[in-house]
């Protein structure tokens, strides 16, 4: 049960840091776009 339990903590630490790193991506993305649509614009 024990072995289980690490398991599953350490694949939800997993989960969350390529979440993290996800959402961090998307963030530049969005950001990138922005300042062409800016660029673009003016």
């Amino acid at each position: 049960i024990i072995c289980i339990c690490q398991i599953d903590i350490k694949l939800i630490i997993a989960i969350s840091s390529i979440v993290h790193i996800g959402i961090i991506l998307i963030r530049i993305l969005l950001i990138t776009k922005l300042r062409w649509k800016i660029l673009y614009n003016n």
